[in-house]
């Protein structure tokens, strides 16, 4: 068990564990005193730290598209370059006795 929150703890951050905390924080005062001023103070930090974890969240999917996009191009662009290479630098072998007697006599003249 606290490995696991260990582990989210890791993926959100502190963000994310401020805003669990006022979560909590907001949900335990609105069962106990729900027009206290502490517990409108709690809320808009709630909301404020929600939209502050938001905010990383995307961030975050956004550079690991974005990373994941560049390692797909990377390697279709390594493919393209690696079959115009090998058609262009790499002529056919003979396969078979005549062609290399055909390949031998054309370069020696």
């Amino acid at each position: 068990m606290l490995a696991r929150l260990r582990i989210v703890g890791r993926v959100l951050g502190w963000a994310g564990l401020v805003f669990f905390a006022f979560l909590i924080a907001d949900e335990a005062l609105e069962a106990i005193v729900p027009n206290s001023k502490l517990y409108g103070f709690i809320s808009v930090c709630t909301d404020a730290s929600g939209a502050w974890l938001a905010v990383r969240l995307c961030r975050l999917a956004i550079r690991r598209g974005i990373w994941r996009l560049r390692n797909r191009l990377l390697a279709a662009y390594l493919a393209v370059l690696d079959s115009q290479l090998g058609q262009s630098r790499f002529p056919p072998q003979p396969t078979n006795e005549c062609d290399r007697a055909a390949r031998t006599q054309a370069s020696s003249s």
